[in-house]
Formats: C-alpha cells, sequence, structure tokens
C-alpha cells in the first residue's frame, strides 16, 4: 500500500537526510551528463565529494520525506522523468529545500575543520548550480555517488555519530555522555571504564571498518581509503580528547522565526491548492470572487485546511529547533503566533495576500514603452540589425517590409504578443483588471498596426530629445523581472524571496558572482546607446545617465527585502 503524499518542508526532507545516514553501494562515476565541478571548487575536494554524495540520494530520500513509495518514483524515472515530474513537487520548491540541506552539510564539514572557509564559500555557489541540474536531469542522467564521495559521507559519518558510538562502547546512555561533555569532561573521561586508549582504538576501528568494507565491496581505491582515514582519524582523536566537546558545533545563525512564519503564510494560497487538490489559478479565481481559503477547499473535512497548514509551520519551526538555531521555547511563541495569524487568513472572504498589494500598473506606460520599442523589435523579430531597420525606414519603406523574411502578418502577431503578454502579466500581479488590460490592448495594438505599416515610419522622439531618467526608471522597475529572467526563476519566486528578507542577488543565487549586476546594468547600457544611436541624446548624456541609473540599480540589487515603488 501506497505512503500518503505529504507537503515537502524543509524540516521533513532536511530530517530525512540529515539523520537516516543511508550509504550507497554503488562505485559508479558520474554519467557525462551529470553535474561537474566549478572551476572554483577542485573536483577531489572535501566539499565537492559532500556535494556529490547528497546529489546521488535525492531519489532516495526526497521519497522518504514525501512519504511516497520509492518504487513508483523510481518507476517514474525509468520513463525519463525528472524527479519534480515523478514527485509532483516542483523544482522551485523541492530547490528550496534541498539547498539549505546541502549547505549545512558545508558548514557542519567547516566546523569539523575538514574544509575551509573558502571552500564553504565555492561550495555553496556549487550547490545552487548543481541541484538546478539535477533536478532537471532525466532520470537515468541523476548523478550517482563514486567511490571519493561514499568515503567522505562515512567519515562525516563516523564523525556525526561520535557521542553516540562513545555511549555503546563505554555502555552509557548517550545523554549521560552529553551531560559529562557540559561538565567539560572529554570524551575519554566520560569511558573512564574503558582501559587507556580503547576508546580510541574503538572509534578507529570502527571508521576503518566503514572505509575497508567499500574497497572490498565495490571497488573503492585502497589508497583513497587509507586517505580518508588519516583525514578521519585524526579529527575522531582531536574530538575525542576536546574536554566539553560539543557534537552541535555547526555555528549558523540564529533562526529569524518572524521570517520563516511570514515565509509559510505568503505560501497559504499554494498551499491550498496543494492541499485541496486543485489549480493555484482555481484558487485565485476563488478568492478574486469572494470566497474564503477554508470555502474553496470544501472538499476537505471541516478544520482539516487548518491542521495541515499548522502541522506544517510546526515542522518548519521544529526543525529551527532540531538545528539548534532557537530554543523550543521560542518555537512555541512564533507558532502560537503564526497559527493565529493562519486562522484569520483561511477564513477570510477573498483574502489577498500583502505581496499582491502593489501599485496599479499605467497601462498605458506599457504601450508607449511597446511602441517606443517597435524599431527594435523589429530588428529582433527580423534577425537585422537595428541600423539596417533605421536605413529602411529613411529610404521609405515600411517596418513589415523591413522584416520581409518573416511570413506575412508574423512581425503584426509577435509584436502584438509581447504587448499582450506583457500586459496580461500585470493583471497576474493584480496591478491591472483584465478589461482594463484588454482595452489598453485594443488601443496599443491599433497604434501598432498602423505604424508598422507607415511607409519611412519617424518616431515622434526623433524631433525632440528622449528623457533618459524615464530610461531609468523603467529598468528600476523591471529589475525584479529581469532578476526572474536571468535567474530562471519565477517572479513569484523572486518576490517571496524579498519577502524573506533576501537580496535579488541571492535571489539569482544560480548565476556566477556578479553576474546579474552585469547582466542588468548591460540592458541599461544598451538602451542608453541605443538613444545615442537614433540621434536622441548625446553619448556625454547617456554616459552620465548611466552612471547615476547604474549606481541605483545597483544599491537596488544588494538591498535585502527591496520593495519597489518606495
Amino acid at each position: 500500500m501506497k505512503k500518503p503524499f505529504k507537503l515537502l518542508t524543509t524540516g521533513t526532507l532536511a530530517a530525512a537526510l540529515l539523520f537516516t545516514g543511508s550509504a550507497l553501494t554503488s562505485g559508479k562515476a558520474f554519467a557525462d551528463e551529470a553535474v561537474t565541478a566549478t572551476a572554483s571548487l577542485q573536483a577531489d575536494s572535501f566539499a565537492n565529494q559532500l556535494i556529490n554524495y547528497h546529489l546521488s540520494i535525492l531519489a532516495k530520500d526526497a521519497a522518504q520525506a514525501t512519504g511516497q513509495d520509492e518504487d513508483d518514483i523510481r518507476d517514474a524515472l525509468a520513463t525519463g522523468q525528472t524527479l519534480p515530474e515523478a514527485t509532483g513537487i516542483s523544482s522551485a520548491d523541492m530547490l528550496a529545500d534541498l539547498t539549505p540541506i546541502l549547505t549545512f552539510d558545508l558548514h557542519k564539514a567547516f566546523s569539523y575543520g575538514l574544509i575551509s572557509s573558502d571552500e564553504v564559500q565555492a561550495g555553496e555557489t556549487a550547490v545552487a548550480d548543481q541541484l538546478n541540474s539535477a533536478l532537471a536531469a532525466k532520470g537515468n542522467l541523476l548523478p550517482t555517488a563514486d567511490s571519493n564521495a561514499i568515503l567522505a559521507h562515512l567519515v562525516m559519518s563516523r564523525l556525526d555519530n561520535i557521542v553516540r558510538d562513545t555511549a555503546n562502547y563505554a555502555r552509557k546512555d548517550q545523554n549521560d555522555v552529553k551531560e559529562d561533555l557540559r561538565q567539560g569532561k572529554s570524551l575519554v573521561q566520560s569511558a573512564a571504564r574503558l582501559d587507556p586508549g580503547e576508546l580510541k582504538d574503538d572509534l578507529l576501528n570502527l571508521l576503518k571498518q566503514d572505509l575497508q568494507f567499500e574497497v572490498n565491496m565495490n571497488g573503492a581505491s585502497q589508497a583513497d581509503a587509507n586517505r580518508y582515514y588519516t583525514l578521519g582519524a585524526s579529527k575522531l582523536a582531536d574530538f575525542m580528547n576536546t574536554p566539553g566537546y560539543n557534537p552541535d558545533s555547526v555555528k549558523l545563525a540564529a533562526a529569524d522565526l518572524g521570517k520563516i512564519v511570514d515565509n509559510r503564510l505568503s505560501h497559504v494560497v499554494i498551499d491550498t491548492a496543494f492541499f485541496a487538490r486543485k489549480d493555484e489559478k482555481d484558487v485565485w479565481d476563488g478568492l478574486q470572487q469572494g470566497k474564503s481559503l477554508v470555502a474553496i477547499a470544501a472538499n476537505l473535512d471541516p478544520g482539516e485546511l487548518k491542521d495541515k497548514m499548522s502541522a506544517v509551520l510546526r515542522q518548519d519551526l521544529d526543525f529551527e529547533v532540531a538545528m539548534g538555531l532557537t530554543t523550543q521555547e521560542d518555537a512555541n511563541k512564533a507558532y502560537a503566533n503564526g497559527a493565529a495569524k493562519l486562522s484569520v487568513i483561511l477564513n477570510t472572504p477573498g483574502y489577498s495576500p500583502a505581496v499582491k498589494s502593489v501599485s496599479h500598473a499605467d497601462l498605458q506606460q506599457i504601450v508607449q514603452s511597446r511602441i517606443g520599442r517597435v524599431i527594435n523589435d523589429t530588428a529582433v523579430f527580423g534577425k537585422k540589425e537595428e541600423k539596417d531597420v533605421v536605413n529602411d525606414l529613411r529610404e521609405g519603406k515600411t517596418l513589415v517590409e523591413s522584416a520581409a523574411k518573416l511570413d506575412s502578418g508574423e512581425l503584426k502577431e509577435k509584436i502584438l504578443n509581447v504587448l499582450r503578454q506583457e500586459l496580461d502579466f500585470q493583471v497576474s500581479l493584480n496591478r491591472a483588471t483584465q478589461e482594463e488590460a484588454d482595452k489598453a490592448y485594443a488601443d496599443g495594438a491599433a497604434k501598432l498596426t498602423d505604424i508598422i505599416n507607415t511607409p519611412g515610419y519617424a518616431p515622434a522622439s526623433t524631433t525632440q530629445t528622449v528623457d533618459l531618467e524615464s530610461i531609468i526608471n523603467n529598468r528600476i522597475s523591471r529589475v525584479i523581472n529581469d532578476t526572474a529572467v536571468f535567474g530562471s526563476k519565477d517572479e513569484k519566486d523572486v518576490l517571496a524571496d524579498l519577502s524573506q528578507g533576501k537580496t535579488l542577488v541571492q535571489s539569482a543565487a544560480k548565476l556566477d558572482s556578479g553576474e546579474l549586476k552585469e547582466k542588468v546594468l548591460n540592458v541599461l547600457r544598451q538602451e542608453l546607446d541605443f538613444q545615442v544611436s537614433l540621434n536622441h541624446a548625446t553619448q556625454a548624456d547617456a554616459d552620465k545617465a548611466y552612471a547615476e541609473g547604474s549606481a541605483k540599480l545597483v544599491d537596488i540589487i544588494n538591498t535585502p527585502g527591496y520593495t519597489p515603488n518606495k
């Protein structure tokens, strides 16, 4: 019988990954299509092996975390589905839940003295890139662990369990060993019933047995096993002789429980759709009709939606307690506060999340912006240089004639489709009604159709100086959308990241360091230079505007929790 499907949370998946202690027996190397180390992280480094190991157990541990049948997931993967397709969990949600688990392991390895702080930073960058690739990979191309990845995992496992192993060999309760450590004793002193040197021999022998098993049974190199044994043995010897050794020594910032609660509340519409097995769009439609989330999820038993969502919030907060990032008392207070807010939200007719409460869009400005870019769009769609399109117009041709390589009517269709998408996007963000968008589209479509069929079309702006400030402001207004595009994310996910206090640079973490800044500023540079090429501005004015705009944009993309239209 299949296990019930449950919502993936940071807590559930993290617990599965960090505490199952499962080890693979495969010594197979990565497939050619699988993820490789980034240039900033050595392929044979301990940090990279930790990442590789975790990538190799994504399918198994995701099955445990979601409550789905592992065989069903593997059968789906065998047909060529990706892991998100096989589990029914979006790539964005799975990425958000898996990333902190892998980075936590890197921080733990750093606390053990196994990797450097530079490797932690390089590893965090590698995690984002490699997870994205792994989640997009077909089932038969998911990464598998090579022998070094498994050996690194075994070293970590022995270090993770040093207190438990000491308790076993000393025949003591694990809590008594922890109490001895809190009193300043070492593990050797806690195991005083053993002969001198016996605990060390026992612990090192346990590590050697684990590593030797991989050599004898799975083909790992004896030289590699010896190398990992030397590394692990030195750490075990240090830890067992450290007075007051703290096994929970990963030093991470205390959890911001308010942000965790707010993040859960920001997902209330998505979670309702999930638990009620509805399309998210249908939930939004129900809210716009004045229904409450409870009413929309009427197929659930009374109180069931609240119970399910409260349980998810509880798991998220308890996970922070388990990681030592907060106290149970603080988690309980945060839960009580969040559960109360959740109850109100679920029963509010026509509930509208705060993230949706944004300024009303100027649809005419969007239409004018598209008209202002019609020559550029013609060049893009017609696969020509913009200056060549401008020359065609000066010769008396129409934009349709300039894009003669397109089929009849194709230029019109493409240009109007861009306008339609931009207007509908404003509707999706509740910045305009569908009626307003349709009216603006009709107006813009008529103007654009007339323009592309006008011989020798000359934009009105050719007779006047362009407002470079408006170009800067337009780019600033689109910085969240640009981040989503360049970071290959949905805009709502970028908004969610900002609501959690992240910067736009952090939201686009899959990009290389500095890459988001480079891409955003390059767009601004191109738009300003385009005005110079049309003689709408001097190069000096464009350079001055670029300096001003780039300073603002750099500040914006590095502002935690940036809110537009401040």
